[in-house]
C-alpha cells in the first residue's frame, strides 16, 4: 500500500503514446515467437506484496482488481497484506482487524481446492509441483505487536511476514516519512528479536533509514524489503539507499521491487523500462540473487502503463530476455529468491 492514499480509489486512465503501444506490440510479438517454451513452462511467479486482500474484503474500494487469486491460474506466490490503515490505532484495534481480515480471507478461499494458505516451504513447493496459488499472509503495519504479547497469536493465525509500520511513527518504529529518525524503539527492538525466534519475516520495506540500520544491525536472521526500489535511480525516501541494498543482500535478503511509478521514474507515469533501470542496478551493486518482484498491486499505485496486473508480467519477462538475461536469472527474479529466502527464515 503506497503511503499518502485515501480509501477510496478514483477512476484512472493510464495514456500510452502511440510510439510506445506499437514497440510493446512488435517486440512482444518477436518475444513470443522466438521464446515459446517460456511461456509454455508456466513458470511459477512469486509477488512479494499484493494489497488483495484489502480489496477482496471491501477495505479498500476499487474498481479494478489487480491480482485476483481467486480464479488466478497457478503457479503463483502472493504475499498479500493485511494493511492497517491510519484511522485504526493501538494494539487491540489493531490486532481485532487484523483478525478480521484474516477470518475474510478463510472465507473467501474455503473449498477453492487450487489455493494453498502457506505455512512452510513444503506448501510452496506443493503449489509449484500442482501448479496452484501459495498465498502468504503478511502484516503491514506493526500496531497490533504493541502489545508484544500478540507476537504469538499473529504467528497462530498464519502470519508469516511483519513490517513494523506503515506510513505513521508507532511505540516500535520510525516510518519512511518521520519527521524525526529515531530508528527502533527498545520495545521495538524486543519484536524484532522476538520475530526472529518465531520465524517471521522482516520487512523494511516503509521504514526509515535509521530503522533499517537498526534492523539490519540485529536481526539474526534475513530481511527483505517487499516493495522498495532503488534511491539511486530513484531519489525517493521510500527508496533503499546502495548501502541498504547491500548489506540486506549479504545477509541473505532480496529487494522486492514496487511497481508505483512514483517510486520508479519518480513521475507520475512509468513503464517497464523504469522497472529495468532498477533491476540493472541492483544487479550491479548486489547480484542478481537480490532481486525479486513485490508489485504493490491492488495498493493504489500508479502502475506503469504497460503492466497494469500481474497478467501483463510477460512484458518484464519480454524486456529481460531481450536484455539478455538467461533464463535462469530470469527464474531467480520471479520467484527462485525469495523461495530461497524464505526458506533461511522459515527453516522447519
Amino acid at each position: 500500500m503506497i503511503e499518502g492514499t485515501i480509501i477510496k480509489k478514483s477512476n484512472r486512465v493510464i495514456k500510452t503514446g502511440k510510439s510506445v503501444y506499437t514497440y510493446s506490440v512488435i517486440s512482444s510479438i518477436i518475444f513470443l515467437l522466438s521464446n515459446p517454451n517460456l511461456v509454455a513452462d508456466n513458470i511459477p511467479i512469486a509477488l512479494t506484496h499484493i494489497d488483495t486482500i484489502s480489496v477482496y474484503c471491501g477495505k479498500i474500494d476499487s474498481r479494478d482488481v489487480e491480482v485476483d487469486f481467486l480464479r488466478a491460474d497457478g503457479p503463483l506466490i502472493l504475499l498479500t497484506a493485511i494493511w492497517i490503515p491510519r484511522y485504526i490505532s493501538g494494539a487491540s484495534e489493531s490486532f481485532n482487524y487484523t483478525k478480521q481480515l484474516k477470518r475474510c480471507l478463510d472465507e473467501k478461499i474455503i473449498g477453492n481446492k487450487d489455493i494453498i494458505l502457506v505455512n512452510s516451504k513444503r506448501d510452496i513447493l506443493e503449489a509449484i509441483a500442482k501448479k496452484k496459488i501459495a498465498v502468504i499472509l503478511a502484516l503491514e503495519g506493526g500496531e497490533p505487536l504493541e502489545d508484544i504479547n500478540n507476537i504469538e497469536q499473529i504467528k497462530k493465525i498464519g502470519i508469516k511476514s511483519v513490517s513494523l509500520t506503515w506510513s505513521r511513527d508507532n511505540s516500535l518504529a520510525c516510518a519512511h516519512n518521520t519527521k524525526n529518525d529515531l530508528g527502533l524503539s527498545n520495545k521495538g527492538r524486543e519484536v524484532v528479536k522476538l520475530l526472529n525466534d518465531n520465524k517471521i519475516m522482516i520487512d523494511v520495506s516503509h521504514l526509515s533509514d535509521k530503522t533499517i540500520e537498526d534492523i539490519i544491525n540485529m536481526s539474526r536472521t534475513p530481511i527483505y524489503a517487499s516493495h522498495s526500489n532503488a534511491r539511486a535511480i530513484c531519489n525517493s525516501n521510500r527508496n533503499l539507499t546502495d548501502t541498504q541494498i547491500k548489506r540486506i543482500a549479504s545477509k541473505g535478503g532480496i529487494i522486492g521491487l514496487s511497481f508505483h511509478s512514483t517510486h520508479l521514474s519518480c513521475n507520475k507515469e512509468s513503464s517497464v523500462e523504469d522497472i529495468y533501470k532498477h533491476i540493472a542496478h541492483i544487479r550491479k551493486i548486489a547480484g542478481v540473487e537480490a532481486i525479486a518482484i513485490g508489485s504493490d498491486f491492488d495498493g493504489h499505485i500508479k502502475t506503469p502503463s504497460d503492466i497494469k496486473g500481474l497478467k501483463d508480467i510477460s512484458v518484464l519477462i519480454q524486456k529481460l530476455k531481450l536484455e539478455n538475461w538467461t533464463d535462469t536469472e530470469i527464474e531467480f527474479i520471479l520467484y527462485k529468491n525469495f523461495v530461497r529466502f524464505f526458506e533461511k527464515v522459515n527453516d522447519e
